[in-house]
């Protein structure tokens, strides 16, 4: 599974010197996994990521992951919109539903425009994405109202899609698996969404790299010996200046 994954981080620059950097980390519980993420350039200053996690462990999800990579490269080739991406991903999980334990997937798929300073994005049942606003030094604030079920639980499902939202020199954007948030330490305690925020802040002034490990470093200090008992999927997007 991981030979399907990013295996470096990727910067892109538009034509008036924005600089757009994005590092992802995937760990899976077992050797086969069920989370997925991937970024990519697209056509006219734009930048494509996702994330994703199938219901279930094994090679089953696996195979999950397997077929939504696949069918995303392909629909790239011809639409790469949010709502296509999101209609032809959905339309393969659904259509392979009969998959033991494996018949939907969380997934976010987010669209950065370098030319316009705008993000748009889509969510299907996964963790809202963090954005860090560099000006005010805190999170952006999360519409609890947005966002779909789950990839592959209705054929015809119509996905919704964020209006552009500005972003800005510094701006941060993170986008995880409920394996980070819900992993536990010995006193059963969650690592939980107030953590990951606070060390986002914390972190803010480092290059995407670096939050990334700084992050992963401590949430393995929060889990102690604790098995780790889900996938464990991190992404960080950060925008600069050349």
């Amino acid at each position: 599974q991981m030979a399907i994954l990013p295996k470096e981080d990727l910067t892109i620059k538009s034509s008036d010197g924005i600089l757009l950097t994005a590092s992802g980390y995937c760990s899976p519980a077992v050797k086969v996994g069920g989370d997925y993420f991937d970024y990519f350039e697209l056509p006219d200053n734009k930048f494509g990521v996702m994330i994703g996690d199938v219901k279930g462990h094994g090679f089953d999800a696996g195979l999950i992951v397997s077929m939504a990579k696949s069918c995303l490269h392909m629909q790239l080739r011809n639409n790469y919109s949010l709502q296509s991406i999101m209609d032809a991903i959905n339309e393969v999980i659904y259509m392979y539903g009969f998959i033991p334990n494996c018949m939907y997937m969380t997934f976010c798929y987010m669209i950065f425009d370098l030319k316009t300073r705008t993000v748009s994005f889509s969510i299907a049942g996964h963790p809202f994405p963090r954005h860090y606003l560099a000006n005010e030094n805190r999170i952006a604030e999360i519409d609890i109202n947005f966002g779909n079920t789950f990839l592959g639980w209705n054929e015809k499902e119509i996905f919704d899609v964020s209006s552009p939202e500005p972003f800005n020199k510094g701006d941060i954007f993170i986008l995880f698996t409920d394996g980070i948030t819900d992993a536990q330490n010995s006193d059963e305690e969650s690592f939980g969404e107030e953590k990951l925020e606070e060390l986002l802040i914390k972190n803010a002034h480092l290059s995407a790299r670096e939050i990334k490990e700084n992050i992963l470093r401590c949430h393995e200090d929060f889990c102690g010996d604790v098995q780790q008992a889900d996938d464990i999927t991190l992404v960080v997007i950060k925008i600069d200046e050349a």
